[in-house]
C-alpha cells in the first residue's frame, strides 16, 4: 500500500513514518512524501495527486482541510480512489512534537479504515486523545464540468 504524507505534515514525521515501514515489522505500506511527485512549478494539489494515483497511490495522509472543500481537488481525489485522512483545523496550531505524537496514537485506527472501509472515502481524524471513530466527510460525487 503506498501512502503519501502531504507538504502540509512536517516532513520529520514522514521521516518517522518511513522508518517505520521500513523495519517491516511494525508498518506494511510504502510512506512517501508528496513533494516526490510535486512539478518544479507547483500548481496546487490535483497534478501531483495524479501523479501519486498513476504510481499506484492509494491513501492520502493530510494536514491542508481545506483541500477537501475544494472542489477540482476534490473530484481529484475521487478520480484517483483515494481514501483521504484530514486532521481538523486544531491540528495547525500544534508543535511538531504533539502531531508527531498524535499521528502515531490515531494510526492503528487509520490501519483500520484504509483495510476495512469502502474506498474512495476523505475522513476526519480528531485531534484529541481519545479514542472515538472519524467522521466522514467524504461529502458529495463532484461532477466534472468540461
Amino acid at each position: 500500500m503506498k501512502i503519501a504524507f502531504d507538504e502540509h505534515i512536517p516532513s520529520v514525521i514522514v521521516k518517522i513514518f518511513q522508518g517505520l515501514a521500513n523495519d517491516g515489522d511494525i508498518l506494511e505500506a510504502e510512506i512517501v512524501s508528496a513533494k516526490e511527485y510535486v512539478a518544479a512549478e507547483k500548481e496546487g494539489d490535483v497534478p501531483w495527486l495524479k501523479k501519486f494515483a498513476s504510481a499506484g497511490g492509494k491513501v492520502i495522509i493530510s494536514g491542508d482541510v481545506r483541500m477537501r472543500s475544494r472542489q477540482h481537488e476534490r473530484l481529484a481525489l475521487q478520480q484517483g480512489g483515494f481514501t483521504a485522512f484530514y486532521f481538523t483545523g486544531a491540528w495547525s496550531q500544534k508543535n511538531n512534537f504533539v502531531k508527531s505524537a498524535m499521528l502515531l496514537f490515531w494510526w492503528p485506527k487509520i490501519q483500520q479504515y484504509i483495510e476495512k472501509i469502502e474506498k474512495p472515502k476523505i475522513w476526519e481524524v480528531p485531534c484529541q486523545w481519545t479514542w472515538k471513530p472519524f467522521k466522514d466527510v467524504t461529502g458529495p460525487k463532484v461532477e466534472h464540468d468540461g
